[in-house]
């Protein structure tokens, strides 16, 4: 009988090896593959001169270009946070800057960290704020305006574009994850 028990505690005691085991090769994969965490040094600063969770800042990246620096979208946004000809344009005006590269990694930020802060300035309400970073400022105010859509000018009760939608859906999904993945990093 006591050999009988011995075993059953051997093998119940390698079965948790194996599964811990395995949790932490899914952990690994998860941050590699779907999490990615880089440029953190850079993430930190600008969203600190911002004001910005840097928790948001890395969803939004990952919703937007999935930490790709090179990342072009079929509406021309380039880029880790995907900034338009025409925004970068009017970002480069406002900072003084008169050459940038859009596709490094500091410039981009940089300008998205500065249009997320411009548009949480204008519509106070974060969720509508990412709605205007995807869908834009004209379009969230023609929604805001729209009692179908809002009841109070400020929040969206229902989000139009299906896109977009997905898109705050993801936002807030990566928030929860990296949250859960890098708390020691992250919003410290």
């Amino acid at each position: 009988m006591k050999k009988f028990s011995f075993l059953n505690s051997a093998i119940a005691i390698f079965l948790v090896g194996i599964v811990l085991v395995g949790f932490s090769i899914f952990r690994k994969v998860e941050k590699k593959y779907f999490y990615p965490l880089e440029h953190v040094e850079i993430i930190y600063k600008h969203a600190s001169t911002y004001k910005l969770s840097p928790t948001l800042v890395v969803s939004l990246i990952n919703a937007e270009s999935s930490f790709n620096s090179q990342a072009i979208s079929e509406k021309g946004a380039k880029g880790l946070m995907q900034i338009t000809d025409s925004t970068a344009e009017y970002i480069a005006g406002k900072l003084g800057e008169e050459e940038y590269n859009i596709f490094d990694e500091n410039t981009n930020i940089l300008f998205g960290c500065y249009y997320l802060r411009y548009l949480l300035d204008k519509f106070k309400v974060e969720e509508t704020a990412l709605c205007a970073y995807n869908a834009g400022e004209t379009k969230v105010r023609e929604w805001l305006r729209n009692k179908e859509y809002s009841l109070d000018s400020e929040r969206l009760k229902v989000i139009p574009y299906k896109e977009t939608k997905n898109y705050i859906e993801r936002i807030y999904k990566n928030k929860v994850k990296y949250k859960k993945l890098y708390k020691n990093i992250l919003d410290k």
